[in-house]
């Protein structure tokens, strides 16, 4: 054997093999050989088990692992390394990762070099396949225990890959948009039937009403028509309370007195009753999501919904299938999301694409004139592009960016419709400022060199005595040239 090795992970543990000295060009010459690894006998002549280290607990090997798939050295690999290799003059170590994992093992010891390659990767498919016998025969693991720690760091390197910070997901947000735009479309049908069943017994408080909730709510109060001419004082104070309005209150009164409506049996009036119920059962939960999104956007993606607010923020975000994919596109995608079928139909035709999707709706565009739209949500989707990388990936989340960019958009939304002189600020040094006062309040303080009335004397004294110089060079090279 000679001094080269193959360091090779399992789920049970770190093992590392020596290589013979023509084991490599063995296994990389033709496809007879190749094959001829499938056969254990044949391949144990070339590839021989020196060390294994078991992982004493699943925390351990789920932390390797993990270590692994990012190219890291963990602690426990290392020091596997440094007991079968710390001491030899110079080593040659086979790894698959060379890029990652084999340049921290070179890193770490200067004897060792790392390698890889097709030869490489052949011989670790033959471990891979042959481990089982390698483990039972010279370290006397049993292939069921082999198995179990496969099986087990399979489930629990799953659900690491898949946990996510309860409070940071974007998952939540994505099921709450897509279940509040389910209950608007399902309430306002409910409504609109609801109006037209309860229209039979009191047609009347169709045209004195007009919002869903407050309809809702009103039949809930009145129930029976009837119940108005029993206690007319009492149910005036009750309408006036769920209305916010007494005049309105009388109106209806009044009109139950003179209703053309039919009456209900009282089996109808149970059925319809249920309904309402039911319905305004549906309006309260649409109300309760609504102010959980607006919670929920507030700690994951807060300059967004400044911006365009928790709603339109996470119809956007929807679309985009999470907030770091979200973050990733350009402003020119954001800018057109939502309007997918009008851009490839434009395409197609060779026809005008279009200047907005979702963000037409957002209120800085929807208020400005048709001329200037497209201006604004150009530059809406610019300070959306940072707004959703600042909140993806920055450690102070903070909504004092979004604020910021939102006084820049309306400062930019003025001068486009009233032409109003505004002296507009860099937005690189609004964000230089903005990161300040977030890192102060984080309680850290950024390491930059501090400006002060000396220091801007002496750059101003230096670029003179620098251009003074130069004025000499150029004089002294029109003497030369006269001569």
């Amino acid at each position: 054997m000679s001094n080269s090795y193959l360091l090779h992970e399992e789920a049970i543990g770190y093992s590392l093999f020596a290589l013979k000295d023509n084991s490599l060009s063995v296994v990389a010459d033709g496809e007879a050989n190749q094959a001829s690894i499938a056969n254990f006998n044949f391949f144990k002549d070339y590839v021989k088990l020196l060390s294994i280290a078991p992982f004493p607990n699943p925390t351990i090997s789920l932390a390797n692992q993990t270590a692994i798939s990012e190219g890291k050295l963990h602690e426990y690999l290392e020091a596997f390394i440094e007991q079968n290799l710390g001491s030899e003059k110079k080593a040659k170590l086979a790894v698959l990762d060379k890029t990652h994992l084999g340049r921290a093992i070179e890193k770490r010891w200067s004897n060792i070099v790392t390698f890889s390659g097709t030869p490489v990767v052949e011989i670790s498919r033959g471990v891979k396949l042959h481990f089982h016998k390698f483990a039972s025969v010279d370290a006397e693991i049993a292939v069921e225990d082999i198995e179990k720690a496969q099986q087990g760091l399979a489930f629990a390197y799953s659900r690491s890959a898949v946990k996510f910070n309860a409070n940071k997901s974007s998952n939540t947000i994505i099921q709450a948009s897509a279940m509040l735009e389910t209950l608007d479309k399902d309430i306002n049908t409910y409504a609109m039937r609801a109006r037209e069943w309860y229209s039979l017994h009191f047609p009347e408080l169709n045209t004195l009403v007009k919002g869903h909730e407050l309809y809702v709510a009103t039949v809930i109060v009145i129930g029976d028509r009837s119940s108005i001419l029993e206690d007319e004082e009492s149910m005036l104070q009750k309408l006036t309370e769920v209305l916010q309005d007494e005049l309105l209150a009388k109106d209806i009164v009044a009109a139950a007195k003179q209703s053309i409506g039919c009456d209900f049996s009282e089996h109808d009036k149970q059925q319809l009753m249920m309904f309402i119920k039911r319905l305004s059962s549906f309006q309260n939960y649409r109300t309760q999501l609504s102010h959980c999104l607006k919670k929920k956007m507030q700690t994951v993606a807060p300059n967004v919904n400044v911006l365009v607010g928790e709603q339109l923020g996470a119809k956007l975000i929807t679309k985009a299938g999470s907030l770091v994919a979200f973050s990733k596109n350009p402003a020119s995608t954001i800018q057109i999301l939502g309007a997918e079928k009008a851009l490839f139909r434009a395409l197609k035709t060779r026809g005008k694409t279009p200047k907005y999707g979702y963000l037409f709706n957002a209120s800085i565009v929807t208020k400005s004139s048709a001329k200037n739209k497209g201006r604004i949500a150009r530059g809406l989707a610019n300070k959306l592009a940072i707004a959703s990388r600042i909140d993806a990936f920055t450690q102070n989340p903070s909504s004092e960016y979004g604020e910021a960019m939102k006084k820049q958009l309306e400062e930019r939304h003025a001068y486009y419709e009233h032409g109003q002189k505004i002296q507009f600020e860099k937005n690189a040094v609004v964000m230089e400022r903005i990161a300040d006062n977030v890192e102060k309040e984080a309680g850290k303080k950024r390491k930059r060199k501090d400006i002060t009335p000396d220091n801007v004397n002496e750059d101003i004294e230096e670029k003179d005595v620098e251009e003074e110089a130069d004025k000499k060079k150029k004089k002294k090279k029109k003497k030369k040239k006269k001569k």
